[in-house]
């Protein structure tokens, strides 16, 4: 992830009907739909847990979430994209996260989120997140 990029956390929630393996597979093909627009930085979420003391090590992840590192060339394709996908799962909640130095930009899109709110809401994510990454840049 160069400095160039903004590194996003994108966390969805489907509600308790469904299963973690079900969220596992639905989280995996978000994965694969935001690789197809171009962002090729698209991992699973790894997880900050601290290990408890003679644990063995192994890769944990947070479910239903993904670390993004896009340019900000590319960030309106990826908000547009979030909006789609929103709108195809309109009982998802969907938090998008951005950490500059201590500053935590966290947006929530709740599954009540109407089209015209939900598109106002991201246009001024998009505006905040470019102008924190110019700020960043300087």
């Amino acid at each position: 992830m160069t400095n160039e990029s903004l590194t996003l956390t994108l966390q969805i929630e489907l509600g308790e009907r469904i299963s973690p393996d079900q969220l596992f597979n639905i989280t995996q093909d978000l994965r694969s739909e935001i690789r197809e627009i171009g962002i090729q930085s698209v991992e699973l979420e790894r997880t900050s847990t601290a290990l408890p003391p003679g644990a063995m090590s192994s890769d944990t992840f947070t479910l239903g979430a993904l670390a993004i590192a896009v340019l900000p060339t590319v960030l309106p394709a990826l908000i547009g994209f979030i909006k789609d996908w929103k709108l195809r799962h309109d009982s998802s909640t969907i938090i998008i996260k951005h950490q500059m130095g201590d500053q935590l930009v966290e947006a929530t899109l709740p599954s009540s989120i109407s089209e015209e709110q939900l598109t106002k809401y991201l246009d001024v994510l998009t505006q905040q997140l470019l102008k924190d990454k110019s700020k960043e840049l300087k």
